[in-house]
């Protein structure tokens, strides 16, 4: 398959369709107004990665493209690294509250349930922000740990399913640990978000409902620890 071919199958046929929504917001001359530069940066630099990858951000581009002057950004953002951070808190922030709904109704349903609704609500996040995901954990671009905002909410969101997964070991098979199922529904469902942002869904059938595809692969994980 050509290099064409598998891209047109990732997330950015879908995220540049996005892109062209929140376009229509510009001026007739292609510029942006001028309502909340911070937030109108972010948006462009979230552009710059659905078209060239994190590695090409960089605020004078960002800075072009809502029409604002090469300094500008530094009235919002001290560095690249502080403007890309912003966008890292954004996207936790969202996973936070993708998750909140379903951490409302724990004790409601049994435990693996609960577990798998957990993890249907990050695949959804990850679809929905394929974008902030590339850029959340990217080590190579971006060192998360320096958003104290960032690290907090991981290590609470860490707490939340290792605790989900010691309340479901009674309904798990004899030998599980609950701690190491844990760590394997969580590489499980970021392999199946990365495979999504790459552009790793091959298959017609995977790519016509990528979140279904998803969430469908997690429930499969889930259903093997269940005690029979």
């Amino acid at each position: 398959m050509g290099k064409s071919a598998m891209e047109a199958k990732g997330p950015k046929k879908a995220e540049r369709a996005r892109i062209r929504v929140a376009d229509a917001s510009r001026s007739p001359k292609g510029r942006y107004h001028h309502g909340n530069v911070r937030q109108e940066l972010m948006a462009a630099t979230l552009q710059i990665v659905a078209e060239k990858g994190v590695e090409k951000v960089s605020l004078r581009e960002a800075a072009h493209r809502i029409g604002v002057a090469p300094s500008a950004p530094f009235r919002h953002f001290a560095s690249r690294n502080a403007l890309l951070l912003a966008i890292a808190e954004e996207g936790i922030a969202r996973l936070a509250q993708a998750y909140a709904p379903v951490r409302a109704t724990a004790g409601q349903a049994p435990p693996l349930d609960h577990i798998q609704a957990l993890g249907h609500a990050y695949l959804g996040w990850a679809y929905d922000n394929a974008l902030h995901l590339q850029i959340l954990w990217t080590p190579l671009f971006l060192d998360s740990s320096a958003s104290t905002f960032i690290v907090e909410t991981s290590v609470e969101l860490l707490d939340m399913w290792e605790s989900a997964f010691r309340a479901a070991a009674c309904d798990m098979r004899p030998g599980v640990d609950p701690v190491m199922a844990a760590f394997a529904a969580r590489t499980q469902m970021y392999g199946l978000a990365r495979m999504w942002t790459d552009g790793t869904f091959y298959e017609e059938g995977y790519v016509a409902d990528p979140v279904a595809t998803m969430r469908a692969a997690f429930s499969h994980h889930i259903d093997g620890l269940r005690r029979r």
